[in-house]
C-alpha cells in the first residue's frame, strides 16, 4: 500500500469510527473506491454511486441507484480530491437533508457550503480572529475589516482589488518566509524560474537591502526544455512520455519531445510511450541538442561554478528540480509553497532538498485554500513571458508563441501586490511572515456569497500549461463560485 492509499484509509476510519455502524455510500469510482471497499469492511458501507456513471464499473461492484441511496443511505462520503469538493458537491447537493455528506476526513459538506452561502462579512472576519496570533497578524486582519467593511455584499469590480485584499496578505507572507530561508540556508545563488517567479524577482529589488542578501537570478526555465534536456537514455523517455499530456497524439512528440513527425494512422493507436519508443533514436538524438544548447545557457549565467544552488518554484511535483538536477550533475535545494508526493511524481522517492512553506503531501492531503486551488494562484502569479521551448544554440531562449489566454491584467496583480508590500512594510527591512491559517482563511473567503465577483474579473484568472496542452480557468470550469 502506498502512502497515499495508506492515508486515504487511515484518515477515513478516524473520521467515520463513531458512525461506522451507520448506513454509508460512497460516492464517486475514482482510485481509491475499492481500496476502501476492501480495507474497511468493518464499516457499514452499503455500495458505491456515482451519478455519471449507470453501469458497473472497473473494481466488479454495482453502483446504487440514486433512489436507493435517498432511501436507505444515512452518510454519503465524497471519494474526491479535496480541489474538486466543490464541483463533485454540485452533483449531490439536491439529495435529501437527512443524508449527511462528508469529506473523507469528516468534514461536513452540507454545512461547510451553507455558511458560505449565508455568512455576512462580520461574521466571516470574526471567525478569522482565531487564527491571529501575533501583533503583525492583527495589523492584517484590521486592514482586512477595513477594506471590506459592512454587512452588505462586497462587489469585487476589478483585479486589483481581487489581489489587493484577498491575495497579497498571503503571496507576500510567504515571500516573507522565501525571504528567511533563504537567509538560513546562505546559497550562493537563488534560481527563480521565469514566469512563477516573476512576482517573488520584482519584490526582492523592492527591499531596502537587497544587494547584501543573496543573488537572485531571474532564471529562464520550463518542464519543456528542461525534461527534454535532461533525456539520456530509453528510462527517460519513458519517464517523461508517462507525465500528463491533454493534446492531441499527432501532436505528441513534437510538443513534449520536439521531434517532428508525420504519423501513420495506425500510429495513433500506440500509447504514448509505445509511440515514444519506436522514435527513441530521433528523440534521444534530438536531447543531446537541447542539452548542449542549455549548458551553454548556464554557462553564460555561472550556474556551473556555484557551490550552492537554490532553486524555488511555486507548487508542484518537483518535474523542473529533478530533471536540472540530472542536467547538472548534483543535488538542488529547493524551495516550494506545496510539495505533492503521490504516485505519478517523476520523483516520486525523491524528498532530500526540498523545503514546503505549507507542508508536503499527496493530492488528498491537501488541507489550505491555497493548495487545494493551486490553479488559481499559479494564474495569478505566472508572468505573461511565455514557455521557454528550448534555447538556441548562442544560449538565447526561444518562446512558444501561445494566444490561447490574455494576460495583460497581469500588471495589476504585481501593482496590487507592491502596493500592499509598501503599505504594510514601508517603514521595515522585510515584510513579516504572518499565521499561514489567517491568510489563507482570508484568501478563502473570495468564494463566500458574500463577496461577489464580476464575470470579467473571474475570466482573467485562467492557467495555459503548454506542457500538458491544458487551460484551465477555476471559476468558469467550477472548482471555485
Amino acid at each position: 500500500m502506498t502512502e497515499e492509499e495508506r492515508y486515504v484509509v487511515d484518515t477515513f476510519k478516524k473520521a467515520f469510527e463513531r458512525d461506522s455502524s451507520k448506513r454509508i455510500c460512497l460516492y464517486g469510482t475514482g482510485r481509491f473506491t475499492e481500496l476502501l471497499l476492501n480495507e474497511v469492511k468493518e464499516y457499514n458501507i452499503l455500495g458505491v454511486t456515482d451519478f455519471n456513471e449507470r453501469k458497473n464499473v472497473g473494481g466488479g461492484y454495482k453502483l446504487l441507484s440514486r433512489e436507493f441511496v435517498e432511501d436507505k443511505i444515512d452518510i454519503l462520503v465524497l471519494i474526491a480530491n479535496p480541489a474538486n469538493i466543490h464541483l463533485v458537491f454540485k452533483k449531490v447537493r439536491e439529495l435529501p437533508e437527512k443524508i449527511n455528506i462528508y469529506t473523507i476526513d469528516g468534514r461536513d459538506v452540507r454545512k461547510e457550503e451553507k455558511f458560505k452561502e449565508q455568512a455576512v462579512i462580520n461574521e466571516t472576519i470574526s471567525r478569522l480572529r482565531r487564527y491571529v496570533v501575533s501583533s503583525e497578524d492583527e495589523k492584517a486582519i484590521v486592514r482586512f475589516q477595513k477594506k471590506v467593511l459592512g454587512d452588505g455584499l462586497v462587489r469585487i469590480q476589478d483585479v486589483y482589488s481581487l489581489i489587493n485584499i484577498f491575495v497579497a496578505p498571503w503571496l507576500l507572507s510567504y515571500f516573507a518566509w522565501f525571504l528567511r530561508k533563504i537567509k538560513e540556508i546562505k546559497a550562493d545563488i537563488v534560481l527563480l524560474p521565469s514566469r512563477d517567479g516573476y512576482l517573488f524577482y520584482k519584490l526582492y529589488e523592492l527591499l531596502p537591502n537587497h544587494n547584501s542578501l543573496p543573488q537572485i537570478m531571474y532564471f529562464y526555465l520550463s518542464r519543456r526544455c528542461v525534461s527534454v534536456a535532461s533525456i539520456k537514455n530509453i528510462l527517460d523517455i519513458k519517464i517523461i512520455a508517462n507525465q500528463v499530456y491533454s493534446g492531441e497524439k499527432r501532436n505528441f512528440l513534437k510538443e513534449r519531445f520536439g521531434v517532428d513527425i508525420s504519423l501513420e494512422e495506425s500510429e495513433l493507436l500506440l500509447s504514448r510511450e509505445e509511440l515514444a519508443l519506436r522514435y527513441k533514436d530521433c528523440i534521444l538524438e534530438n536531447a543531446k541538442e537541447e542539452r548542449e544548447y542549455f549548458d551553454i545557457y548556464l554557462r553564460q549565467k555561472g550556474i556551473e561554478n556555484s557551490k550552492s544552488i537554490l532553486t524555488f518554484d511555486f507548487i508542484g511535483r518537483g518535474t523542473n528540480q529533478y530533471c536540472l538536477e540530472k542536467i547538472i550533475g548534483r543535488p538542488l535545494e529547493c524551495l516550494y509553497y506545496f510539495k505533492i508526493e503521490d504516485e505519478g511524481c517523476i520523483e516520486k522517492n525523491r524528498t532530500k532538498g526540498v523545503i514546503s512553506y505549507s507542508g508536503m503531501g499527496s493530492f488528498y492531503m491537501k488541507k489550505l485554500f491555497t493548495q487545494r486551488n493551486q490553479v488559481l494562484f499559479e494564474a495569478i502569479v505566472s508572468a505573461p513571458h511565455g514557455m521557454v521551448e528550448r534555447f538556441k544554440e548562442d544560449g538565447i531562449p526561444v518562446f512558444q508563441k501561445s494566444d490561447k489566454i490574455d494576460k495583460s491584467y497581469f500588471s495589476e496583480v504585481q501593482r496590487a501586490c507592491t502596493d500592499y508590500y509598501f503599505e504594510m512594510y514601508s517603514d521595515q527591512d522585510s515584510p513579516k511572515e504572518l499565521n499561514l491559517m489567517l491568510v489563507d482563511r482570508m484568501a478563502e473567503i473570495m468564494e463566500y456569497s458574500c463577496i461577489t465577483i464580476d464575470e470579467e474579473v473571474k475570466k482573467n484568472f485562467t492557467v495555459d500549461d503548454p506542457y500538458q496542452n491544458m487551460c484551465t480557468n477555476p471559476f468558469f470550469d467550477g472548482y471555485l463560485k
